[in-house]
């Protein structure tokens, strides 16, 4: 199975999109089931990764500061027969990601929590996305500088 990478906007909002890849159809010839942006500023592809398990990739955009209790917007168009998805974050919260016209991408909102600790393996903190029809991707959450904390022993005091 080849994997190609999409790129991760390094501008606000975050256009951020999964790992595309060519899965073979029960016939064996290969389908492309590449997951497009339409965004020219993605250049970026170091911390856009995929963990899929079945179903072809999605595109994920995130828009939004990764800072304790921000709110973070997910869309995806996941695919035109999906009505619904659900996004799940490594630090435990999730969101329905639902159509507000029947041509809009599925939206939904997923709240930082107070303390943002390390995320899984003391990487980066995750978002996955998993469409109705099973097409589901993972993608890194930009960190935007919580994880550089210091400890308070080792601050200096103030003059």
């Amino acid at each position: 199975m080849k994997k190609r990478l999409l790129a991760l906007a390094p501008l606000l909002p975050l256009a951020l999109a999964a790992c595309s890849s060519t899965e073979e159809n029960p016939t064996g010839a290969a389908d492309d089931t590449s997951a497009a942006t339409s965004d020219p500023t993605v250049v970026n592809a170091e911390q856009v990764r995929s963990d899929r398990t079945s179903g072809p990739a999605i595109e994920i955009n995130l828009e939004g500061i990764f800072k304790p209790n921000a709110e973070l917007t997910v869309s995806t168009p996941c695919t035109p027969g999906d009505q619904s998805a659900f996004a799940v974050a490594s630090f435990g919260e999730g969101a329905t990601l639902e159509r507000d016209t029947d041509d809009a991408p599925l939206t939904g909102t997923i709240t930082a929590p107070n303390n943002i600790g390390p995320g899984p393996s003391n990487g980066p903190h995750t978002i996955t996305v998993t469409c109705d029809g099973g097409a589901n991707s993972t993608i890194d959450i930009p960190s935007a500088g919580n994880g550089d904390a210091k400890d308070p022993e080792e601050e200096s005091p103030a003059p």
